[in-house]
Formats: structure tokens, sequence, C-alpha cells
């Protein structure tokens, strides 16, 4: 029984049941004259098979198609990352891009797809871990960078499954590295009111309070609208993220995933303070007029252009670092300060990402989430 479908120039031949000979003309050889012609067995469903039938048509095409049997795997990983770029944020693709083109192309590229076996990825990994960072920085890579690495073979080798191009995922057969997670303790409340207390009156100041209070992050933070806050219902909603790539312009985009976009409810403390920041940010506009880039955004630079989410994180490395009294010889892992309690309170030195842990644990511990 053959079933024509897909693209003129190929057929499917039926061998049993969801089994199916994929045939594909592809020219002729220029030296002999002979036709050629691309024969694979596909198992699954009818659609599932004219679809491969068309994918496999379109490349012969395009003159893009490699047989399974010969693609290394930098050939697959090309052809993978072609399909990713409208599925990942702009700096996952960018990372991911970058860690296949210097570190898994140059060790594991030459490779045939089918060929790869779990030995020889568990021997990448230990060789990473004696690698030196790519950023110039002291020291070998982290575990969690060679998980991210792993992550990324993971991911990739399980589509070349679904796509039968390979027989099982040889990345399931490894031993991964494991890494011992920093123990991280939440401020608590006489820290967090410390926290605060000292960084009143600066102009990052409700970027701390939003972070503490609402468990945004950055990107969502510096994305924030007047148009996503209900002054009514003292709600705010996560409907958009700045997101940057190194050496590229600010865009906007959305958050990072389905469950990022998210109504919260608003503390009176974070209320007040963005009926302060109105005030002020209307007084700046009418000082600066047509120079005011007005985008709607809450936090954002004196001229209303958006403010890069690293700014934040450096501006906080310098505030704890300042007040930590790490050059004192009673204190150089916490900073020490006399409440109004006259209780001594300790701040840990976290990053601002760290903020956001009380509200998160608040949230785990309603909903019960382990």
């Amino acid at each position: 029984m053959i079933v024509t479908g897909g693209v003129n120039g190929g057929y499917l031949r039926k061998k049993g049941k969801d089994k199916w000979e994929i045939v594909v003309e592809a020219g002729k050889d220029s030296a002999t004259g002979i036709r050629k012609r691309i024969s694979k067995t596909f198992n699954g469903s009818e659609k599932a098979a004219k679809n491969e039938l068309d994918r496999i048509k379109n490349e012969v095409k395009q003159a893009t198609y490699i047989p399974p049997t010969k693609m290394n795997l930098q050939q697959y990983l090309e052809k993978w990352m072609g399909f990713q770029k409208d599925k990942l944020a702009p700096r996952t693709y960018q990372r991911y891009q970058q860690i296949i083109d210097l570190r898994i192309i140059p060790a594991l590229g030459k490779i045939i797809l089918e060929e790869l076996k779990p030995m020889q990825l568990q021997e990448f990994y230990a060789k990473l871990k004696k690698s030196p960072r790519l950023d110039g920085k002291e020291g070998t890579l982290s575990l969690d960078t060679i998980m991210y690495h792993h992550r990324i073979l993971r991911v990739a080798l399980n589509q070349a499954v679904k796509w039968q191009m390979i027989g099982r995922n040889p990345a399931d057969a490894v031993d991964t590295p494991k890494q011992k997670r920093n123990q991280f303790t939440a401020l608590d409340g006489n820290q967090t009111k410390r926290l605060l207390e000292l960084a009143e009156g600066s102009q990052h100041y409700l970027a701390l309070l939003l972070a503490l209070s609402t468990g945004l992050r950055r990107g969502e933070i510096y994305g924030l609208r007047w148009k996503d806050i209900d002054f009514h219902h003292k709600t705010l909603t996560v409907n958009q993220a700045v997101k940057y790539l190194p050496g590229q312009p600010l865009i906007f985009g959305p958050p990072k995933n389905d469950f990022s976009r998210r109504t919260i409810p608003l503390p009176q403390k974070v209320f007040d303070a963005f009926q302060e920041r109105k005030i002020a940010q209307d007084k700046m506009k009418k000082r600066l007029e047509y120079a005011y880039s007005d985008n709607d955004l809450i936090l954002c630079q004196e001229d209303g252009s958006p403010t890069h989410p690293d700014t934040i994180s450096s501006w906080f490395q310098k505030f704890i670092n300042k007040h930590s009294g790490s050059n004192k010889k009673e204190s150089t892992d916490c900073i020490t300060q006399q409440a109004n309690s006259n209780k001594t309170v300790n701040l840990p030195k976290i990053r601002f990402h760290d903020l956001s842990y009380p509200y998160i644990n608040k949230i785990r511990t309603f909903y019960k989430i382990a």
C-alpha cells in the first residue's frame, strides 16, 4: 500500500501497524545519472509520517538534508538550535549558543550523532570540571555551570529521539555532578526592617521594597508600568519584563514563563510608596517636558528611559559592602547595627535576588509547596 502525501516527489509505504517506509526522490547522481532516493523507516501515526516526509523533502529541496547516519553532533545541534530561536528568551538562546559553540562542539562536535555514547559525555563533564572560565575570572567552572551544559545536551538529544534519529538519549545514562546547595536563611522581620531603614531615601528603595514584598524579579520590577497597577483594588499585574543581551539595547518582552504572568496584592507600605513615586515622577515630567521619554514605567531613569536590571544588583552589592563592617575585626560576615529595641540586628551578606526569598517562602507555606 502506497500513500502519497506531503510534498511531490516522495511517498509513504505502509509496513505494518504504525510503521512506514518514507521514500523521497533526491535527484540524480551527477556522475552516473542514476536516480537517488532517500529511504527511511518511521514509527508513528500516518499524520506524523507525512510530516516527516514533508520535512525531509523540504530539506532536500533546500540542499540542507544530511542523512541521519552521517550527521554529526555539530550538524545536529545547528539544526536543533534553528528551532529554538522562537522558543527561548533572547538571553537564554544566546547562552545556549555560546555554550554549544565554545564548549560542546569543540569537544564532541565531530562525533556521529548515532554513535554518541554516555561515556563520552561523562568524560566531557569530567574535563569541564578542570576547564577555566570563559569570562577571564579566576577559577574553574562551577558545578551549576556544568549541569547547564548537561541540560542543554539532554534536551537537544531528547528531541533527536522524538525525531527518531537516535534510539535513546545517551545523556540519560550519565552520572551528573552533584552539588551541595548553599544554606540560605531568609531575612527575618527585624533584619528586613533594618535593611529598609538603611536604604530609605535611596533611589532604589522602591525596588528593594518590591522585591521583599512581592517577590518580583529584577526585569519584572523595571518593566512595571503604571497601567499594571490597580489603585482601586491595590494590586499589581506582571505583564512584561525588561530584557537584555550584552551589547544590545534593552527590550521589553513577556515575563519568564506563563506562571510569571500574575496578579499580586499590594501591602499598604508598597501602595503608599507607589503614590509617592507617582507624585515625584509627574513633577519630573513637567520639568523635562519633551525631553522626557514616557514609557509609562514606574521605575526608570530620570528621563523616563528604562533601567538596566544589572543596575540594582551592582548598587545593592556596594550598599551591602558599605554597611557590612567587613573591614572591622568584630564582623567579617554580617552587617551589625543597633535596632531601636537595643538588640543587635545581623544582616547576612546577600544578593539582591535573595530578597525575594521571604515572599516566596510565605507563598510556598500558604500553598503547602515542598
